[in-house]
Protein backbone atom coordinates (compact mmCIF):
# COMPACT_ATOMS: atom_id res chain seq x y z
CA UNK A 1 0.00 0.00 0.00
CA UNK A 2 2.79 2.68 1.18
CA UNK A 3 4.59 1.76 -2.44
CA UNK A 4 1.24 2.51 -4.51
CA UNK A 5 1.07 5.83 -2.41
CA UNK A 6 4.42 6.31 -3.04
CA UNK A 7 4.46 5.96 -6.88
CA UNK A 8 1.00 7.57 -7.15
CA UNK A 9 2.88 10.66 -5.37
CA UNK A 10 5.77 10.37 -7.70
CA UNK A 11 3.69 10.40 -10.44
CA UNK A 12 1.41 13.43 -9.98
CA UNK A 13 4.99 15.36 -8.99
CA UNK A 14 5.98 14.16 -12.23
CA UNK A 15 3.42 15.30 -14.43
CA UNK A 16 3.15 18.76 -11.94
CA UNK A 17 6.98 19.68 -12.74
CA UNK A 18 6.54 18.78 -16.58
CA UNK A 19 3.82 21.17 -17.05
CA UNK A 20 5.72 23.70 -14.50
CA UNK A 21 8.87 23.18 -16.48
CA UNK A 22 7.43 24.11 -19.88
CA UNK A 23 5.84 26.74 -19.04
CA UNK A 24 7.07 30.22 -19.98
CA UNK A 25 5.97 33.29 -17.83
CA UNK A 26 6.31 37.11 -18.38
CA UNK A 27 5.53 40.10 -16.19
CA UNK A 28 2.29 41.73 -16.19
CA UNK A 29 1.56 45.45 -16.30
CA UNK A 30 0.90 45.26 -12.60
CA UNK A 31 4.44 44.42 -12.11
CA UNK A 32 5.47 47.60 -13.50
CA UNK A 33 3.49 50.05 -11.52
CA UNK A 34 6.17 49.98 -8.57
CA UNK A 35 8.91 51.60 -11.23
CA UNK A 36 6.64 54.12 -12.48
CA UNK A 37 5.91 55.42 -9.41
CA UNK A 38 9.80 55.50 -8.76
CA UNK A 39 10.57 57.18 -11.75
CA UNK A 40 7.49 59.94 -10.59
CA UNK A 41 9.20 60.07 -7.29
CA UNK A 42 12.88 60.82 -8.89
CA UNK A 43 11.51 63.27 -10.93
CA UNK A 44 10.06 65.32 -8.58
CA UNK A 45 12.87 65.02 -6.16
CA UNK A 46 15.17 66.26 -8.98
CA UNK A 47 12.70 69.13 -9.90
CA UNK A 48 12.88 70.34 -6.18
CA UNK A 49 16.03 70.14 -5.49
CA UNK A 50 17.69 71.38 -9.45
CA UNK A 51 14.75 74.07 -9.95
CA UNK A 52 17.70 75.20 -12.89
CA UNK A 53 18.41 72.46 -14.34
CA UNK A 54 17.65 71.82 -17.75
CA UNK A 55 14.86 69.69 -18.08
CA UNK A 56 16.07 66.86 -19.69
CA UNK A 57 18.94 66.07 -17.07
CA UNK A 58 15.68 65.45 -14.87
CA UNK A 59 13.75 63.49 -17.43
CA UNK A 60 16.91 61.38 -18.01
CA UNK A 61 17.38 60.47 -14.32
CA UNK A 62 13.65 59.74 -14.04
CA UNK A 63 13.92 57.38 -17.47
CA UNK A 64 17.47 55.79 -16.30
CA UNK A 65 15.28 54.48 -12.61
CA UNK A 66 12.44 53.61 -14.57
CA UNK A 67 14.70 51.39 -16.98
CA UNK A 68 16.62 49.93 -14.10
CA UNK A 69 13.59 48.79 -12.54
CA UNK A 70 12.29 47.13 -15.52
CA UNK A 71 15.30 45.20 -15.82
CA UNK A 72 15.04 44.17 -12.31
CA UNK A 73 11.15 42.73 -13.07
CA UNK A 74 12.46 41.22 -16.30
CA UNK A 75 14.71 39.71 -14.43
CA UNK A 76 12.49 37.71 -12.33
CA UNK A 77 11.26 35.80 -15.49
CA UNK A 78 14.75 35.11 -17.11
CA UNK A 79 15.16 31.73 -18.99
CA UNK A 80 18.05 30.97 -17.38
CA UNK A 81 16.62 31.36 -13.61
CA UNK A 82 14.12 29.44 -14.65
CA UNK A 83 16.33 26.94 -15.94
CA UNK A 84 17.95 27.11 -12.54
CA UNK A 85 14.51 26.19 -11.19
CA UNK A 86 13.61 23.49 -13.00
CA UNK A 87 17.31 22.18 -12.15
CA UNK A 88 16.87 22.66 -8.24
CA UNK A 89 12.82 21.16 -8.96
CA UNK A 90 14.25 18.02 -10.71
CA UNK A 91 17.26 17.58 -7.83
CA UNK A 92 14.21 17.67 -5.67
CA UNK A 93 12.38 15.21 -7.16
CA UNK A 94 15.14 12.95 -7.46
CA UNK A 95 15.86 13.24 -3.70
CA UNK A 96 12.50 11.84 -2.69
CA UNK A 97 13.06 9.26 -5.13
CA UNK A 98 15.35 7.49 -3.34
Amino acid sequence: MYIKIKKLATIRFSVLFFVVSNCLASPTADEFIPCGKMAVEVLKQCLLENPYYENDVCWQRSKDAYELCSKSVFQDYNSDEIQARRERAEQLKQSLDR
